[in-house]
């Protein structure tokens, strides 16, 4: 197989093609020159609807980061079209190996995504050769992918606590799921309007059809952990910072509040 058409398979190209390999030895660079495949529809960068129409002006060439082979910098240039779009008008194409705004492909994103949960950013950016600028933005890209996409099950038993995050008693507020240990939500201060906050958004994230707005009653509601003055129920979550102080701010009848009250 050709180098530029295993580079277009791992790409998952339709519309554009691999023109060129170049190997530039002195730099330790492999420049990956793509170009459009014949007069293939290409698709607005915006809607990604296919377009109408290309437009006679191009843009620039542009150069995006992909994943090294062996000791080789691999770098993707193109000179990306400018379309006509019914429901956005003249917009730049799509590129379909990287997302909008991003100089590295979706490939090597992955990748850097991967690896910052395990490793400092630092430490991520000396392995793929890369500014700490773009780490953040492919991190940051991560993060809001995950948030569009995840999927919520029904809350049973939530775990809240207080955490300093700067000088001068200024706080967030984290919201545990107990029962699958992980963060469901953060606000800002540690007030009972904090968590009226949390209590409005939760009643319409945990409603959807596979989902229940309601967790279930435990055995801490029956002994009165969930009743303000009663008995505290002990969390199986220990603190990460604050004062530890645990106690129920109103909470929905039926749900388990713990958490530390400002």
């Amino acid at each position: 197989m050709r180098m530029e058409t295993f580079i277009r398979k791992s790409l998952g190209l339709k519309a554009h093609t691999v023109a060129q390999v170049e190997a530039r030895e002195a730099e330790s660079e492999l420049i990956v020159r793509v170009e459009r495949l014949g007069e293939r529809h290409l698709r607005c960068g915006v809607c990604g609807l296919p377009a109408a129409r290309t437009a006679p002006t191009r843009r620039p060439e542009r150069r995006w980061h992909d994943l090294a082979m062996r000791d080789y910098t691999v770098w993707l240039v193109y000179a990306p079209y400018r379309v006509w779009c019914q429901p956005c008008g003249l917009r730049v194409e799509r590129i379909p190996w990287a997302a909008q705004w991003q100089r590295v492909t979706h490939a090597l994103a992955r990748a850097v995504a991967a690896l910052a949960r395990v490793l400092d950013w630092s430490s991520v950016a000396a392995h793929y050769r890369l500014n700490w600028k773009t780490i953040e933005g492919v991190v940051e890209g991560a993060v809001l992918w995950g948030l569009a996409h995840r999927r919520w099950r029904p809350l049973h038993v939530i775990g809240i606590d207080e955490v300093s995050r700067r000088k001068g008693h200024q706080y967030l507020t984290v919201v545990y799921d107990l029962r699958r240990d992980r963060v469901i939500w953060v606000g800002r201060d540690r007030t009972t309007a904090t968590m009226e906050r949390f209590f409005a958004w939760s009643s319409t994230a945990f409603t959807s059809p596979s989902t229940s707005a309601a967790p279930s009653t435990t055995s801490a509601d029956r002994r009165g952990g969930a009743c303000r003055g009663g008995p505290r129920p002990s969390s199986s979550r220990p603190a990460s910072s604050g004062s530890g102080t645990r106690r129920t701010c109103g909470a929905p009848s039926g749900l388990v509040s713990r958490h530390s009250c400002g």
